[in-house]
C-alpha cells in the first residue's frame, strides 16, 4: 500500500502525519492549512522529527487494546470517552485504548513517534489531527510561544468583543 504524508510547520515546529489512508492525511491538511503550513511530502522522506502515523486497521486496534487491558492500566477521560492507559517503562512505550471510539494509541516518546489505530476512517482522522495539533502545541510552548484561543461576538451596532485565552 502507498503511504501518504502531510507535514505541518509553524515557527520552527513541525510534525508529519503518515497514513496509507488518503482520507486521513487529506483531513489533516484541510484542518490545519488555514493556521499552519500543511503540505504533502513524500512519505519515504519522513525519517526524523515528530511523526504521527495513522492506520484504519481493526487487527492493529485489537492488538493494542488487548495489550492495554492485559497490563496494569489507569483510566482517564479524553475526548469525551474513557481512555485506558498502560505504561511499559522498560520499553519506553505508552499504550492507550478508547473502547467506545474503537481507537488505540501507541507512543514511543524517546523516538518522537505516536501511532493511532482504529476501526473507522473518520474517527482515526479526527484523533490523528487532534494529536498532531497537541504535538505542535507542545513544541511551540517549549520554544517560548504563547498559544492563544480566541473568540469574538459582533453586536448589532458593529461593536465587537474579542476574548483571548492564553496558556
Amino acid at each position: 500500500m502507498t503511504a501518504h504524508a502531510v507535514r505541518l510547520e509553524s515557527a520552527g515546529a513541525s510534525v508529519t502525519v503518515v497514513s496509507t489512508d488518503r482520507a486521513v492525511t487529506d483531513w489533516t491538511a484541510r484542518y490545519f492549512d488555514p493556521w499552519w503550513k500543511a503540505a504533502e511530502v513524500p512519505s519515504d522522506s519522513v525519517c526524523a522529527g515528530a511523526v504521527v502515523t495513522a492506520a484504519v486497521d481493526t487487527s492493529q486496534y485489537d492488538d493494542v487494546a488487548f495489550k492495554v487491558t492485559q497490563a496494569p492500566h489507569t483510566s482517564a477521560e479524553y475526548a469525551r470517552a474513557q481512555l485506558l492507559v498502560a505504561r511499559d517503562a522498560s520499553a519506553g512505550t505508552v499504550r492507550a485504548a478508547s473502547p467506545k471510539q474503537a481507537l488505540a494509541y501507541r507512543s514511543e516518546p524517546g523516538v518522537g513517534r505516536l501511532d493511532v489505530f482504529g476501526c473507522h476512517t473518520e474517527d482515526v482522522a479526527t484523533a490523528t489531527a487532534r494529536l498532531a495539533r497537541e504535538v505542535m502545541r507542545g513544541q511551540l510552548l517549549r520554544a517560548g510561544w504563547a498559544v492563544l484561543h480566541a473568540s469574538a461576538v459582533v453586536g448589532e451596532g458593529g461593536c465587537t468583543v474579542l476574548t483571548l485565552e492564553g496558556c
